[in-house]
């Protein structure tokens, strides 16, 4: 099985290519292009998410996001906004995220005025 370093790697090389050609392909080839990339995110996002039950609110899938520190799983539809999980390793944030053990992030504020 292909493991997510591996991915990350297709992904990059396939994301420099389609930039780096972009105005010199031609239209099937600029598709193919993003029918690759859109392939190799699809298989990160299996594999961060791997084992993740849907959420219980709406029953979206979840999604996977390596952060500089931990890794996180969350929930894709606005009105799950608090929907959030994280861990050290992506078994731990999946574990959490089943559980529903979700952290809230800080609510979005305007500065005050003067």
């Amino acid at each position: 099985m292909t493991n997510e370093f591996e991915i990350r790697t297709l992904l990059n090389e396939a994301l420099d290519q389609h930039r780096q050609n972009t105005n010199t392909q031609t239209e099937p080839e600029r598709f193919a292009s993003k029918t690759t990339i859109k392939a190799l995110r699809s298989d990160l996002q299996a594999l961060l998410t791997e084992g993740a039950e849907e959420c219980p609110d709406c029953q979206c899938l979840p999604i996977g996001i390596r952060q500089p520190t931990y890794m996180e799983i969350g929930c894709t539809s606005q009105s799950c906004r608090d929907h959030r999980s994280k861990g050290i390793f992506i078994e731990e944030a999946i574990q959490n995220w089943n559980a529903q053990i979700f952290f809230s992030r800080p609510p979005i504020t305007q500065p005050e005025e003067e």
